[in-house]
């Protein structure tokens, strides 16, 4: 929700520039618990009356940087190598080399709707992101659980960083009793998949009992074919072969009924293709020209595998200019 806080008109100065102050007092006293963007819009008179519109924002945050946690699948199987990547980044983006302590915890619910949350730590130790924000890492678990990986580091703004990543290990032994899930989930074990490959996809619900509508067959929001799945204990797993029919991606489609409500999931499957996948870069034989002077544009194209590829190419230059009066 956008709320005005100022307003107002000024001259452009001889250097083209007009500085605008932003009292950021009030977010802190009545919203001091969250971050806030300021948008800034400004309209331009020019010399020919002609107005020129622009806009840019402004980040103020309750920290100087934000961890983030992945990992290199959706879900694991027991005793399978997961890698986990956490990566530190400012507001802006820029990464930050920091050490801080790393934390693997089991999560566990109980009680009435599962309301209650049970941590079990398992390890921790001290660990650094390197100059590009990132720290990997390598992670077994012997059983299925639910982890909770967390990043700890202090801040220089006096207080802690923390970035929290939750991983699924789901074998034989896994209940789902003892989770708590949202009303419909989708969870693929990949990120993409290759033809010959097979797709264990986690279907998980917090209506126990459940029966899910799903289908792997769907066109324009449209399931051309369909099965009905039965879920007691909110979750199941499902195996679907990947052949090339899939290229370059599939939907997957699930829909249940609980509480008289009807909830939905839909997932796009990535399968890229490996072959006819062009990389094409443009370069110049200089980095400014003259008007005039004549300009030599190499144009490279290659396949995954950095090798030369054959290609058709368009190649378009005109005035950057115009894009001030239209977008391209």
């Amino acid at each position: 929700v956008r709320e005005l806080v100022k307003q107002g008109e000024g001259h452009i100065g001889a250097d083209g520039t007009l500085e605008v102050e932003i009292d950021t007092e009030p977010a802190l006293k009545q919203h001091g618990d969250l971050d806030h963007r300021y948008v800034v819009e400004a309209e331009v008179r020019d010399a020919s009356r002609r107005v020129i519109t622009g806009q840019g924002a402004v980040k103020v945050t309750r920290q100087a940087y934000y961890a983030f946690i992945s990992s290199d699948g959706g879900w694991f199987r027991p005793g399978e190598e997961m890698e986990i990547t956490v990566r530190c980044l400012t507001p802006d983006n820029e990464p930050i080399q920091t050490e801080g302590m790393v934390t693997i915890s089991r999560v566990v619910f109980g009680g009435p709707d599962n309301a209650k949350i049970e941590e079990t730590e398992l390890k921790r130790w001290q660990a650094a992101t390197d100059a590009r924000g990132m720290l990997q890492f390598r992670l077994r678990h012997e059983r299925s659980d639910q982890l909770k990986i967390k990043f700890e580091a202090p801040d220089k703004w006096g207080g802690r960083v923390q970035g929290y990543g939750l991983v699924w290990v789901c074998g034989r032994d896994f209940d789902g009793r003892l989770y708590r899930f949202n009303n419909l989930e989708l969870i693929t074990d990949k990120r993409t998949y290759q033809p010959g490959e097979t797709c264990h996809l986690m279907i998980n619900t917090k209506h126990r009992d459940s029966y899910v509508i799903f289908s792997a067959d769907v066109d324009s929001n449209h399931m051309l074919s369909w099965q009905l799945l039965h879920l007691p204990d909110g979750h199941m797993v499902m195996d679907i072969p990947i052949t090339k029919d899939h290229h370059p991606n599939f939907f997957l489609e699930a829909t249940t009924v609980a509480d008289a409500r009807v909830h939905q999931q839909a997932k796009r499957i990535c399968v890229p293709p490996e072959e006819g996948i062009v990389n094409v870069s443009v370069q110049t034989d200089k980095a400014r020209y003259k008007p005039g002077e004549e300009a030599t544009v190499t144009v490279n194209a290659t396949d995954l595998d950095g090798e030369p590829a054959r290609a058709q190419v368009v190649l378009s230059a005109f005035d950057k200019s115009v894009l001030y009066i239209q977008p391209e």
